[in-house]
């Protein structure tokens, strides 16, 4: 019989997958971010406002730094960039899953992370729903708090 660590493995890939694969068909923030890294790098027009061609009400509002962080996904199809995107961001909210459990060993009785979990869950979902960038940001956040304890000088 198959070590049950490794069918959590696969079923978590297989959710990543489909989640991604689903995420990709309405990715609305992603096509916007896609919009805008090409206007940065390869068209001749301004990359905020309304003359940006995006139109209202999804205008660009991040800084221009984030479109060459986002620049190796333009090279995919669009729906292939977004399930990319999400594969990413499945892979971040695994490893922060996995540091959260072991600050959760370390310190048992805590509730209060099991709150902002509930709290945090339909965000995320939105989230990667829409394909946001926010999640990378909530991430590192979350990530810093949870480093911040034991390693204050790293934060």
């Amino acid at each position: 019989m198959p070590n049950r660590r490794y069918l959590v493995i696969a079923a978590c890939a297989l959710a990543a997958i489909g989640l991604s694969y689903y995420a990709s068909q309405f990715a609305i923030d992603f096509q916007v971010y896609r919009y805008a890294t090409n206007a940065a790098f390869f068209d001749d027009r301004p990359l905020y406002g309304p003359n940006s061609g995006v139109g209202w009400p999804i205008h660009y509002r991040y800084p221009p730094i984030f479109t060459f962080f986002f620049f190796p996904l333009t090279w995919l199809p669009v729906q292939a960039g977004a399930f990319v995107w999400t594969l990413l961001k499945c892979a971040v909210l695994v490893v922060f899953a996995r540091a959260l459990t072991e600050r959760l060993r370390e310190e048992p009785g805590k509730p209060s992370w099991l709150i902002a979990l509930c709290l945090a869950g339909p965000y995320v979902v939105m989230e990667f729903r829409y394909g946001n960038a926010q999640f990378f940001v909530f991430a590192l956040t979350a990530w810093a708090l949870l480093e911040a304890s034991r390693k204050p000088r790293l934060v």
